[in-house]
């Protein structure tokens, strides 16, 4: 008889998607590749305070441009190759606010390539710098 025990190590990491400037215009736009593991889109600004106005919007948007892949997202939409969908839509002040604001997103299937479309209305002047990561968990050993 045999007896024993495993020890399952899952390890979380985040890659930075990109970077939007303190006055981005009104569109930004980034290519990435979201890995099999990946957990969730994060959105964040080192001092986003109450600096932005209750005009200040924006839409995410989120273009799967991989060939074989699809992606979910937050709310259980499926995202097939060449798809889209909207990931938020709302304030700025919303999506900055304590901390920043993350969009679970997954591509069970392995790697996929997409766009994040970010479009501001009006064009705003930012605090600082909000970077976007992308999130991920090693699967276990």
């Amino acid at each position: 008889m045999v007896c024993g025990c495993g020890v399952f190590l899952i390890s979380a990491g985040s890659k930075e998607i990109g970077v939007i400037p303190r006055e981005p215009g009104s569109n930004v736009v980034f290519r990435t590749v979201l890995p099999s593991n990946a957990n969730d889109i994060c959105f964040e600004c080192a001092s986003p305070g109450s600096s932005f106005r209750a005009e200040d919007r924006v839409m995410i948007a989120l273009t799967n441009t991989s060939g074989k892949r699809t992606i979910t997202i937050e709310d259980g939409t499926f995202v097939a190759p060449h798809g889209g969908a909207t990931l938020y839509e709302g304030s700025v002040a919303a999506l900055l606010g304590e901390g920043g604001r993350s969009f679970w997103t997954t591509t069970w299937d392995g790697r996929a390539s997409c766009e994040l479309h970010i479009q501001f209305r009006p064009a705003p002047t930012l605090p600082s710098p909000i970077r976007v990561f992308c999130h991920y968990s090693d699967p276990p050993l």
